[in-house]
């Protein structure tokens, strides 16, 4: 059963500033040629999600182009042909990220991060059972990192062992500004902050 089967009708061009987009949607436009349209100027908050996780079954006919976008909340990993409906990334400041599994996911979302110049924040949505990988992905520009979710059930408490791990490997956790993250003892705490250079 594919609890995202549903349609959604608009009209073109696309006036909303907001835009859902699965891996698995197919399109259909009324205009007299297929490609009218396809520019999604408009859109500044995008969420992508990939709902099956399996990307051999993935059909992108959906050919919108997002060239301003601000925000972006997208599940990894995704379908390749996804990277010709975000050409540009340059106006991109915030990330919210959902990892589905973590096999190709690090590489997608190194190879994101490497198109961006003004992402400033990045969030990630599922922290429990992230790779310390994930902490040696590299981004310049961003300054703030969310690892906390809003029930207390799904915050990853990480142990002194990985705390000492993220100072010195994270180049995302020594340049950022804004740091949310659940430390598993107190008395780490301290240690934490003393060890940062920020």
């Amino acid at each position: 059963l594919n609890i995202f089967s549903y349609g959604i009708l608009y009209t073109l061009p696309y006036n909303f500033n907001d835009c859902f987009y699965f891996d698995t949607i197919s399109s259909k436009s009324t205009c007299p040629f297929n490609t009218d349209y396809w520019s999604y100027d408009r859109v500044l908050i995008l969420s992508h999600k990939n709902p099956e996780n399996d990307l051999s079954k993935d059909l992108i006919l959906f050919s919108a182009r997002f060239s301003q976008i601000r925000y972006l909340k997208i599940s990894f990993p995704f379908d390749e042909k996804f990277w010709s409906c975000i050409p540009l990334l340059n106006r991109l400041i915030s990330i919210n990220i959902i990892f589905l599994s973590t096999d190709y996911a690090y590489s997608q979302l190194q190879d994101l991060l490497n198109r961006t110049v003004h992402l400033y924040s990045l969030k990630l949505s599922n922290t429990k059972n992230v790779s310390m990988k994930f902490f040696t992905i590299t981004s310049p520009s961003v300054r703030r990192l969310d690892l906390i979710k809003k029930f207390k059930s799904s915050i990853r408490y990480f142990n002194a062992d990985e705390c000492s791990f993220l100072v010195n490997n994270s180049p995302f956790i020594r340049q950022c500004e804004v740091l949310l993250i659940g430390i598993k003892y107190r008395s780490n705490i301290v240690e934490f902050i003393n060890a940062l250079p920020n």
